[in-house]
């Protein structure tokens, strides 16, 4: 089987996602052939590369392919959107060229998943999905864009992105929420007919410095729970927490070997 791995940090780079997508890779090569499609080297590198096109790279069933992406340090915002926008347009058509038979994104760039959604799609491969970080949420609570239409738009894309996937592999118990786990469920290919979770705003009251919000989360032949909160996503939490409760689902790991293996 070949395996394709889209993440655009992968080492020299020092980020945390760069060495688990080098775990990954390995893990996988060892039964498997992997090509990592990555970037150039920008987040903390231990070592720099010279502008180029595409560089490849094989060390026995692992092949590692950059794209020629702008390398600007990580420190200014403005100049990492460019190492993400350059990297994404070289690396997008190239996944596309590349013959693979699973297409497995990780979370660099933050829409790398909605990415290699699109690459499987045009490509009918079949998608995994490893999340390593929650986004929009993760870029909303870091004040690195503020809500608004274009936070709306991302995370209706990347939901659709969590309903392409065949496999939705969360790895860390920082990620394991309740509405996360309940999309895991919902995505699981026993269960792909019912569909994916769907929240409803309920209710919202109180005063502007001290809402309240009710929410309702329903499943496809599954019912509906509702949950409370100070804030719209605190209160999808609950209920996906209330479902999950209904469900009496505690656990869903999909194994990343396993999901590869199939």
């Amino acid at each position: 089987m070949h395996i394709l791995l889209l993440n655009e940090y992968f080492p020299p780079d020092t980020s945390a996602t760069a060495k688990f997508a080098s775990q990954v890779a390995e893990a996988l090569a060892v039964n498997h052939r992997v090509t990592v499609l990555a970037g150039r080297p920008s987040y903390d590198p231990s070592q720099r590369h010279a502008r180029y096109l595409l560089r490849r790279e094989v060390r026995g069933n692992l092949a590692v392919e950059r794209v020629g992406s702008t390398a600007y340090p990580r420190f200014q915002m403005r100049r990492r959107v460019s190492n993400y926008l350059t990297y994404l347009s070289l690396a997008i058509p190239r996944a596309l060229s590349i013959r693979s038979d699973i297409v497995l994104a990780m979370t660099d760039p933050p829409i790398e998943g909605i990415a290699g959604a699109l690459v499987a799609r045009f490509s009918g491969r079949p998608f995994v999905y490893n999340i390593r970080d929650m986004y929009p949420d993760m870029a909303v609570g870091g004040s690195i864009v503020r809500p608004g239409s274009f936070t709306a738009r991302w995370e209706k894309m990347h939901r659709w992105a969590l309903r392409r996937a065949a496999r939705v592999i969360v790895l860390g118990e920082d990620m394991r929420d309740p509405k996360t786990m309940l999309q895991e469920w919902a995505q699981s290919r026993a269960r792909a007919a019912r569909g994916a979770p769907e929240y409803r705003l309920v209710r919202r009251d109180g005063p502007d410095h001290a809402p309240h919000f009710v929410v309702e989360v329903s499943v496809a032949g599954e019912g509906a729970a509702a949950g409370e909160g100070r804030s719209k996503r605190e209160a999808q939490q609950a209920a996906a927490k209330a479902m999950l409760d209904r469900l009496d689902l505690k656990e869903v790991t999909p194994a990343l070997s396993g999901a590869c293996s199939e």
